[in-house]
C-alpha cells in the first residue's frame, strides 16, 4: 500500500520546506535553518493536515518522551511558523490556533476555523 507518510519536501504557501536539510527557502531565494522542534512539529501537522488538534495531542505528538515543555510552547512555534511562513502573521493562513487549547494547520490555506 502507499505510504501515508509525509513528503520530505513540500510548499507552504510561496515557500519550499526540505524536511531533511531543516530547511525553508521563500519566493525571493533566501534559506532559512529551521529547529529540531520545528520540524518534528512541521512533521506531526504534516500527518494531521486540516484537523483541529488538542493542546495534549500536540505536545505528546511532537515532544512524546522529551522532557515537559513549558505550558506557551505550542504558541511560541505557532508564531515563530506564522513569522516565517504567513504574509501576514496577526491573519494566518495555514497556522491556526485558538486560545491556546485547539490548533490547526491547513497545507492550502483557510480562514480562521475557529
Amino acid at each position: 500500500p502507499p505510504s501515508t507518510a509525509p513528503s520530505e519536501s513540500f510548499s507552504i504557501g510561496k515557500h519550499q520546506v526540505d524536511l531533511r536539510e531543516w530547511t525553508v527557502r521563500s519566493e525571493e531565494g533566501k534559506t532559512l535553518l529551521l529547529r529540531e522542534e520545528e520540524i518534528r512539529l512541521l512533521r506531526f501537522l504534516l500527518a494531521h493536515p486540516n484537523t483541529t488538534l488538542g493542546r495534549d495531542q500536540l505536545l505528546d505528538g511532537v515532544w512524546q518522551d522529551d522532557i515537559f515543555p513549558s505550558s506557551r510552547i505550542l504558541e511560541s512555534y505557532f508564531a515563530r511558523l506564522r513569522d516565517i511562513f504567513e504574509a501576514d502573521p496577526l491573519h494566518p493562513r495555514f497556522f491556526h490556533s485558538h486560545r491556546g487549547l485547539r490548533f490547526a494547520f491547513y497545507p492550502k490555506g483557510h480562514a480562521d476555523p475557529f
